[in-house]
């Protein structure tokens, strides 16, 4: 592969290189050597490689951290199409991260990424639609969306997709849907849905008010860092013994020993 790459113009081993070293395999972990196969590769209009090579950039790693030369190099490979750096170059525009914030563009590429099957771009033009960020605000495009992202493993979709049929108003069953969402996301040690999953518990939507189960999962989600389920956990201190506290931290703990690193 080293012998092809060095070929100055096969591109394709150049990539392949490059992201050996970036991941370390069968090679010893080398950022700057990745994105010097990066840049050769680049320069031939490889889109995979000019996509990574603004990873690179972005992430500061194997150079100096530099959104601007991210954007330049995201926006080449979205122009030949490339889904991911398209998704990419839809997060930069969203985020206002080395270029001005613009919906309207983050929205026009985060869609044509998520119509060729890409799961995180799918839930940020669910997330467009349903606020009307630089669209039209549409709540059938955003749950089409969701559940799309959703199908692929995705859990912030699964999460969104959650919320939306556990709001006020829906049926008993659309609620028992949104449990559904938010179990196999809390069930990944997503902190979000751990919470909205507690938040369902304690208030007793779809299932019987269970107090232990709620603070178990917001003990669990307020390690994992999410706001929300920290002060809900504030909140639910007061309201249970010290019995039901025992019986919960058991559960959180038991949860952690099932799933290590979630």
């Amino acid at each position: 592969m080293l012998i092809r790459a060095h070929n100055k113009k096969d591109a394709n081993a150049q990539t392949l290189v490059g992201i050996a070293y970036m991941e370390g395999l069968k090679v010893p972990h080398d950022d700057v050597e990745a994105v010097k196969w990066f840049r050769e590769a680049s320069r031939l209009g490889q889109a995979i490689a000019q996509n990574n090579l603004g990873l690179m950039y972005h992430l500061g790693r194997g150079v100096h951290e530099d959104p601007v030369e991210a954007v330049k190099w995201f926006q080449v490979a979205s122009a030949s199409g490339y889904y991911r750096a398209q998704y990419n170059l839809a997060y930069m525009y969203f985020t206002g991260r080395g270029v001005e914030v613009n919906d309207a563009q983050a929205a026009k590429y985060a869609e044509i990424a998520a119509l060729q099957g890409h799961a995180d771009a799918q839930h940020l033009i669910g997330y467009m639609y349903q606020q009307g960020i630089g669209v039209r605000q549409d709540l059938v495009a955003a749950e089409k969306w969701y559940r799309k992202s959703a199908e692929q493993g995705n859990l912030k979709g699964m999460n969104r997709l959650g919320l939306l049929y556990a709001a006020e108003g829906r049926s008993a069953e659309d609620h028992a849907f949104a449990q559904s969402m938010f179990q196999k996301a809390a069930d990944k040690g997503f902190a979000a849905a751990q919470t909205n999953l507690a938040a369902l518990y304690m208030h007793g939507h779809c299932m019987k008010t269970d107090l232990v189960a709620a603070y178990a999962w917001l003990e669990l989600a307020a390690k994992g860092g999410d706001a929300k389920g920290k002060r809900l956990l504030e909140q639910l201190k007061g309201k249970i013994n010290r019995d039901q506290l025992n019986q919960a931290t058991e559960r959180a703990q038991s949860w952690e020993a099932a799933h290590p690193g979630g």
